[in-house]
């Protein structure tokens, strides 16, 4: 078993990480969906996604948003990690995480 899911969140798992050897907490990047990803050490999928920060209309930076994949099959956010000025700082920032 992929993880500690089954069903249909089991299945997005499966998309996801393109049933792959992982290491835990390594960030991957699934290449079909452009979906930066990573399962911690609990056997948990995160999700990373580039975010806009904004105060009231306005964009202050940008940041990733961690996303956990929870048993229902829905993203739950668990914070995000670190603050950039621009959206290709933050590309910039997770392509240099990947394995």
């Amino acid at each position: 078993m992929l993880g500690k899911y089954t069903g249909e969140a089991y299945e997005t798992m499966k998309k996801v990480t393109e049933n792959i050897p992982y290491i835990p907490n390594k960030v991957y990047k699934n290449k079909e969906y452009t979906i930066y990803w990573y399962i911690n050490q609990h056997g948990y999928l995160h999700v990373l996604k580039p975010s806009r920060v904004k105060m009231g209309e306005k964009i202050i930076n940008y940041t990733i948003n961690d996303l956990l994949l929870t048993a229902d099959n829905m993203l739950k956010s668990t914070g995000q990690k670190g603050y950039y000025d621009t959206p290709e700082a933050v590309l910039e920032a997770l392509e240099g995480q990947v394995v």
